[in-house]
């Protein structure tokens, strides 16, 4: 990869994309520092903030969209915390996995992010 698009990557004022790069890109293990260090950073930040905004509404698709960006930042369930859980399993029992349109996107999130990994 060309340095400068890694530099780029890597930019500490947007620890979504950092995160992602250091955990798939440069191989990091979740304990090492820079790693903590960064979900440290994501977690306190504005578009953290904006996803469980999201999640915490009515509205499902936004739902949808604060789930896929956890996902793909990075984090998982232990990262977030378990007081997601009721929003999670609510959006769960409301779609009743028909596997139409969004359900699978959801599906491979939920994964991502760790559920279904552990008795619930």
């Amino acid at each position: 990869m060309d340095h400068s698009i890694l530099t780029w990557l890597l930019e500490e004022e947007n620890p979504e994309t950092r995160l992602r790069t250091l955990k798939e890109y440069e191989k990091l293990p979740d304990d090492d520092e820079r790693v903590v260090e960064c979900k440290k950073r994501l977690l306190q930040s504005k578009i953290y903030e904006r996803g469980l905004k999201k999640l915490r509404t009515d509205k499902p698709w936004a739902k949808y969209d604060a789930i896929l960006g956890f996902a793909e930042w990075g984090l998982t369930r232990a990262d977030i915390g378990e007081d997601i859980d009721s929003e999670v399993f609510a959006l769960i029992e409301s779609t009743g996995f028909k596997m139409l349109c969004g359900e699978p996107l959801l599906l491979r999130n939920l994964v991502k992010l760790g559920y279904g990994q552990e008795d619930m």
